[in-house]
């Protein structure tokens, strides 16, 4: 009798651990937002991600190291100070990064860090020599303070990465970027290299944000996570699969291959000298083998 209820309740325990494995993977979100303190969550940001559509798992610094950041379409990481910013993947995986504390270790900059600007009118970046205007107002609700925003310091940043938008301070010195991304294959500061593109985006203060603001931070999300624009962004090298792009140019986006069968009659040869093997629709998704008979082989 004992025997068999130790057999239920293992038969019990092994049941609640594939169910919860299953509940894992069905329910990872599009986003995985990491934070350290609840009350630093940016609830704009989460608001403005669904707002795209887009799910988010609210990830606290203690699970990082226990989560599957592969099952999600990009990483962001939120304006606050973490206990082990290392343990963040940002190389890794499609980054949005909107932090100010954590640059030396992220890779974006040298041990000068990330800078900061505010001015007395609502901040401004300046992009492809057009000025906009990013935040509504110049200063706090709360406090006389300026609204600021962050930069990647010319001198203090990745060289390779690629400026969106620059600061802009009343006239044509630009001293770094406001907006900046980094594609995969960019060798980062610490000696790293990202493996998925990367986006920093240092107008940070989302309550204050224009529409201008928000089109910035949409197309950032978007070139960190769309996956292809067009069929041949999907190309595997592969002549024997036929590379689709579906939902292009969206954040849905994904890749799909299906099968070829054949493209050349040689494709096709079983083995058989008593067959004729060709190739049919070569090289097409439609593509199949047919085996003709052959009836003698001399008169």
């Amino acid at each position: 009798m004992k025997k068999r209820k130790s057999c239920i309740l293992w038969k019990f325990i092994f049941f609640i651990i594939i169910l919860g494995v299953l509940i894992h993977n069905v329910s990872a979100a599009d986003v995985a937002y990491l934070y350290n303190k609840k009350f630093r969550i940016d609830n704009g940001i989460v608001k403005f991600f669904n707002e795209m559509n887009l799910s988010v798992d609210l990830i606290n610094e203690k699970n990082f190291s226990k989560t599957d950041f592969s099952k999600y379409r990009l990483i962001f990481v939120g304006d606050e100070r973490f206990s082990k910013p290392k343990d963040i993947p940002i190389d890794r995986y499609p980054t949005v990064i909107m932090n100010y504390n954590h640059g030396p270790v992220f890779g974006l900059t040298d041990r000068d860090g990330i800078s900061k600007l505010g001015r007395t009118e609502p901040m401004s970046v300046r992009k492809n020599n057009t000025i906009i205007q990013v935040y509504t107002k110049a200063m706090y609700d709360f406090k006389r303070v300026a609204i600021p925003y962050y930069y990647l310091a010319n001198g203090d940043k990745v060289p390779t990465m690629i400026k969106v938008a620059g600061t802009y301070s009343g006239n044509s010195y630009d001293l770094g970027d406001v907006i900046s991304y980094a594609k995969a294959g960019t060798h980062l500061i610490n000696g790293k290299t990202t493996k998925k593109n990367l986006c920093f985006f240092g107008i940070v203060e989302s309550e204050y944000w224009t529409d201008e603001a928000k089109k910035l931070f949409k197309d950032c999300i978007n070139y960190v996570s769309v996956v292809c624009y067009e069929n041949k962004d999907c190309d595997d090298k592969n002549p024997y699969t036929f590379d689709k792009c579906i939902n292009p140019g969206t954040i849905k986006s994904f890749c799909t291959y299906e099968n070829i069968t054949c493209i050349k009659d040689s494709d096709c040869d079983d083995n058989n000298v008593s067959t004729e093997d060709k190739c049919v629709n070569p090289g097409t998704v439609d593509s199949y083998c047919k085996h003709y008979e052959i009836k003698c082989f001399k008169n």
